[in-house]
């Protein structure tokens, strides 16, 4: 789960007034404490930094529960906060699961009726993959691949296939990979095996945290 990910977790977690232990949700997302206390402090800065939260939202530590709690000061919440972690979602992928999108919209439909057209807008944006996750996996390494021009190998249906990716595109969310110099589409869910010429990527779930370059898919 990255960073955005994770922020989004702990503020819908604090919406629906449930309590965060530092502890358990480190164990929970397979992070260290230090990893969640900075998210918790990426939310508390932002409460304080903004005059027009500063009087109407805040997180708190609770001695006597060891977890964080979000007071309100005022039941109307602004949409800002939603928006920039949206945004900041979309800036590590656009590509994003159902259950994903179906918790944004629920968190929109839930706490934010008063601006519901703007941030539906706004995850409408995202390509919402309703395959399994090694799909998103694959995507991403895809995504990376393209950008660093990179060659690629992969099983496909048991035939072993090299090139550079040049493009994915999407057909009522059936995405293809296209190869440079070959007029084959390969279907995203049947490649297996997918690995860079230089080293196998042992670790996939460590690339879909980590890279920062927006995902381009063509809608064809």
């Amino acid at each position: 789960m990255n960073k955005a990910q994770r922020l989004l977790t702990i503020y819908t977690r604090l919406l629906n007034n449930q309590g965060v232990n530092k502890m358990n949700l480190a164990d929970e997302l397979e992070v260290d404490e230090r990893t969640i206390q900075r998210d918790i402090d990426d939310i508390r800065n932002y409460l304080f930094d903004n005059d027009e939260y500063q009087q109407r939202m805040e997180v708190t530590y609770q001695h006597k529960t060891n977890e964080y709690r979000l007071i309100r000061h005022n039941t109307l919440l602004d949409s800002n906060i939603l928006s920039i972690l949206i945004m900041h979602l979309k800036n590590h992928s656009s590509v994003i699961s159902r259950d994903m999108y179906e918790l944004l919209k629920s968190i929109i439909y839930k706490f934010y009726s008063h601006d519901t057209k703007h941030l539906l807008e706004q995850i409408n944006m995202f390509h919402v993959v309703d395959e399994e996750k090694n799909t998103l996996t694959v995507l991403s390494i895809l995504q990376e691949a393209i950008h660093q021009q990179n060659t690629i190998k992969f099983k496909y249906h048991g035939e072993e296939i090299v090139g550079n990716p040049v493009q994915i595109t999407s057909t009522h969310n059936q995405y293809k990979l296209w190869l440079k110099k070959n007029n084959r589409q390969f279907r995203i869910k049947n490649i297996k095996s997918l690995q860079t010429t230089d080293a196998e990527i042992s670790n996939p779930e460590k690339v879909m945290q980590f890279h920062l370059y927006p995902f381009h898919i063509c809608r064809l």
